[in-house]
């Protein structure tokens, strides 16, 4: 029998803080590199500042520097890597969202980690992904192939967040709820508990049967 057990992260909080309604940031945290396709975030930006100039973009993570140039052209604010903890967890509650337009993902810790502030995921529908993310429930899910598609699903989904507060909302609650019942770590160390006394019995059956 295999058992797939997630990862888990230590939870900032228990309890669900509300985005504030004067300021709307939209993210990319990760590596640039050629799978997480950072140059379509920076096509999505430029096309959701030409209709609401006030929203912020924002990317933290490794390999970026080289970049910096098209970063700033696009009006996106570099923030560097994020090593820091209390640092992360603060950029997390103030952002709306996060933007995923990858070609291929597992199920990055990212988005672990912005759902548990109430940060709603939108992104390329990928296996890894949707088997946690719900279209229109807890996030956000772009079923696109072509490029060009895809930056304007992008595009959309922000817009309908943006011009639609109950629905912002509910995303965002219920992505915090979801992390809270399926990413702990108490949750994680939980399933192992229960997966390892039926691997030890197996290992002594196994060492038994060695021995003839």
């Amino acid at each position: 029998t295999i058992k797939i057990i997630g990862n888990g992260i230590e939870l900032d909080s228990d309890a669900y803080c509300q985005k504030q309604e004067s300021v709307f940031k939209i993210g990319f945290i990760g590596r640039w590199c050629f799978e997480k396709r950072p140059l379509l975030f920076l096509e999505i930006a430029k096309k959701v500042k030409s209709k609401y100039p006030l929203i912020s973009f924002v990317m933290a993570g490794t390999g970026m520097k080289s970049n910096l140039g098209i970063i700033l052209e696009a009006g996106v604010e570099f923030l560097g890597e994020i090593t820091d903890k209390s640092i992360l967890n603060q950029l997390y509650k103030e952002l709306n969202a996060v933007l995923l337009p990858s070609i291929y993902e597992g199920f990055p810790l990212v988005i672990m980690e912005a759902m548990s502030h109430g940060v709603i995921t939108i992104s390329t529908q990928l296996d890894g992904i949707s088997e946690h993310i719900s279209n229109n429930e807890n996030g956000i899910l772009i079923n696109e192939s072509d490029e060009t598609k895809i930056i304007e699903g992008f595009c959309n989904s922000i817009f309908q967040i943006i011009e639609n507060t109950k629905y912002r909302n509910n995303l965002s609650y219920n992505s915090f709820l979801y992390a809270q019942e399926h990413f702990s770590i108490e949750k994680f160390n939980e399933s192992y508990q229960l997966v390892l006394p039926l691997n030890f019995e197996c290992l002594i059956f196994f060492i038994k049967i060695c021995k003839f």
